[in-house]
């Protein structure tokens, strides 16, 4: 209506466009990139927008993208959560890489922030080289966030996520080993992160957790019955320590490592093998007790992922989230373009695009445990595994050999390969 178009107030198309987009699951500190980023840039005199829910609408090629104030996001670093929401959605083809720049450029964007993990790299390296093939001038940086530490960083760089999750973690399977000591009972919890397993073991070492096993330390393939072997082996040592509780770990990335026809026939797929890991782990250990007519242990199957990813972060993840969000905002307007900041120290050094990639599959790298770090020695020196030494200690062999209901010969024959 005539009326409506003399009241709408004018937009200064002089200004240009930042946009911010997350992508992947949530992170704690995620909001503080967020307000960070904002900050900078409309104080540098962009106008700052943000697109809701990731890639999910520009792979569409839809957006509905939320202008951004000072005002609004000034307190956010505190928060969890995610300001702008997120979708683990990527982009995945050229027409959805298509779609999502159109979109962009349609919006005037000049300049993009992305934050995410390895996937969400993936799809900003994507983009920008469309934008290049495309002769569209979009500066494109990536901020790297993740609760797995699995992102190709160099070893003394730092992003944010990890520290609050171990950290939440920690307190949580404390709790569960406390009462696993008062109650004489075992828990059974699967850990999320199916790529690396930098959180699982980071959470056990934490805890002293009884027993934290991942994906990185079984040759491919993973059996289950591999798994409920190193579990039942510690529950035996345990009960010759006569000490009847403990808590045990699992990585939901040794699904990952199973053969496909064995996750369909145990699990159905992946995701509900990382659902069902340690609840299917609890009933072959109770069938197996069952079978040496033995009393029954409270076993209890439990999953702790989904409540460490949103949840407000920590002091650590603070400072490097602002850090990072700065540096990000200052490096784009300053000309920088197709890489991933990071800190490094004091520093914010960046990695371009190019060489996150493995050489091997063209997607963005994964950083997984290095078995042969003093890191996972240590960890393992203070679980309760089956040593070589222990098959040479009379007494305790007999002790694990009358606990198992089997002869000495017999539970050397079993369970050595799990040394």
């Amino acid at each position: 209506k005539e009326e409506d178009f003399h009241n709408t107030k004018m937009v200064d198309l002089r200004r240009e466009v930042l946009a911010i987009l997350v992508g992947g699951s949530p992170a704690p500190g995620v909001n503080g990139v967020i307000s960070a980023v904002a900050i900078e840039a409309i104080n540098s005199n962009c106008i700052v927008i943000g697109f809701v829910e990731g890639w999910r609408r520009l792979k569409l090629g839809r957006s509905s993208p939320v202008p951004i104030k000072i005002a609004e996001i000034a307190s956010i670093h505190s928060k969890g959560g995610s300001f702008l929401r997120t979708s683990k959605e990527q982009l995945s083809t050229d027409l959805e890489v298509d779609n999502a720049l159109r979109t962009i450029e349609y919006r005037r964007v000049r300049y993009l922030i992305t934050i995410g993990g390895t996937d969400t790299a993936y799809s900003a390296y994507l983009l920008s080289q469309a934008a290049k093939l495309g002769n569209y001038e979009l500066s494109v940086v990536h901020v790297p966030k993740t609760i797995f530490s699995d992102l190709p960083l160099p070893r003394d760089a730092k992003t944010f996520g990890f520290s609050t999750a171990r950290e939440m973690g920690t307190r949580i399977i404390g709790n569960l080993y406390e009462d696993s000591r008062t109650m004489d009972r075992w828990y059974i919890v699967s850990v999320i992160g199916a790529k690396a397993g930098h959180l699982c073991l980071g959470i056990g070492k934490s805890s002293a957790a009884t027993l934290t096993l991942i994906a990185e330390e079984f040759e491919y393939p993973v059996r289950l019955s591999d798994i409920v072997d190193h579990v039942d082996v510690c529950m035996l040592k345990r009960e010759a320590m006569n000490k009847h509780y403990g808590i045990v770990l699992l990585a939901e990335g040794l699904v990952d490592k199973m053969e496909e026809k064995d996750i369909k026939e145990l699990f159905g797929s992946v995701d509900d093998g990382h659902a069902e890991l340690a609840r299917r782990v609890t009933q072959e250990l109770l069938k197996r007790i069952r079978e040496r007519k033995k009393p029954v242990p409270r076993i209890i199957p439990r999953d702790l992922g989904f409540e460490l990813r949103a949840a407000d972060p920590n002091a650590t993840d603070r400072e490097l989230a602002r850090d990072l969000g700065y540096g990000a905002a200052r490096d784009l307007l300053a000309g920088g373009s197709g890489h991933m900041v990071t800190m490094q120290g004091q520093n914010m050094i960046s990695i371009e695009f190019e060489d996150l990639l493995d050489p091997d599959t063209g997607k963005t790298q994964i950083k997984r445990v290095n078995t042969s770090s003093l890191g996972f020695q240590v960890a393992k020196t203070y679980m309760i595994r089956l040593l070589e030494s222990d098959l040479k200690n009379p007494d305790l062999l007999y002790r694990l050999a009358v606990a198992a209901r089997m002869e000495v010969d017999e539970f050397v024959k079993r369970y050595k390969h799990v040394v």
